[in-house]
């Protein structure tokens, strides 16, 4: 296979796994629809999720907490047909709880089957600057809320501020993989843990804009990391069996 792509040799019959699931790890009350109304939404609450006009491939995506780049197969109409998901647990619980529910419920409703792999494909390795780190040792025992938020600048370029606390360079990893869709993996060696900011206005490599600076130069700037084109592991799914959702 092309990029040293490597089969776990394990197939993983996801259907069956929905066979003896605990009716603490169901939802209480689901109801799976086609959408016809267009409009979008995502909201996660501790005893209820909402999900809205959502192709089966963002569904699983969601589910998994997975980036495109990590599914493949299925059928045509996994990318095209679009459902609304309404659903409540028996009990307030966790986000983490909420989407191994919705797992359960996918491989319940769209008779759902798949095997993982592992592929090797070009990411990005996140290494110390020459200059060295500038991660602040975090001062907080326990990790706080995490924040987001959008700032206008210059009058027409908005910036991207994340704060964050508590966190190590391996979760920065995770951090940037999420932000740029691609695989970046730690190699900085840093041990501990760290409060640190990063405020972008665009993600891009290298913006069309002359105004707007790459992610590269922002995050050695920044952090004093970097990030350098490597070829590395991610596991990927692959979707051996998908039906159209059963009715409620």
């Amino acid at each position: 296979m092309r990029a040293g792509t490597t089969l776990v040799f394990m197939s993983i019959a996801i259907a069956s796994l929905g066979q003896g699931i605990a009716g603490a790890d169901r939802f209480e009350v689901a109801s799976v629809k086609p959408n016809f109304s267009g409009a979008m939404g995502v909201r996660i609450e501790p005893s209820r999720l909402t999900l809205r006009n959502l192709t089966l491939f963002g569904l699983i995506c969601r589910a998994y907490d997975l980036q495109a780049y990590q599914l493949s197969g299925g059928p045509k109409w996994m990318n095209t047909d679009r459902f609304d998901i309404e659903a409540t647990s028996a009990a307030p619980t966790t986000e983490k709880h909420i989407l191994e529910m919705l797992q359960a419920l996918l491989v319940e409703r769209f008779d759902l089957a798949f095997r993982r792999e592992q592929i090797e494909i070009q990411g990005y390795a996140l290494v110390v600057s020459k200059r060295g780190p500038k991660l602040k040792p975090s001062l907080a025992e326990t990790p706080p809320a995490n924040s987001m938020k959008f700032e206008p600048k210059d009058g027409h370029h908005v910036t991207s501020r994340h704060s964050f606390q508590h966190e190590n360079a391996s979760d920065l990893a995770v951090i940037l993989t999420r932000l740029m869709q691609h695989p970046v993996v730690d190699r900085t060696n840093l041990r501990g843990q760290f409060d640190f900011v990063l405020e972008y206005e665009s993600l891009d490599p290298a913006p069309e804009d002359p105004g707007e600076r790459s992610i590269f130069s922002i995050i050695e700037d920044q952090l004093g990391l970097r990030l350098e084109k490597q070829n590395v592991q991610a596991e990927r799914l692959v979707v051996e069996r998908a039906n159209q959702p059963t009715q409620n």
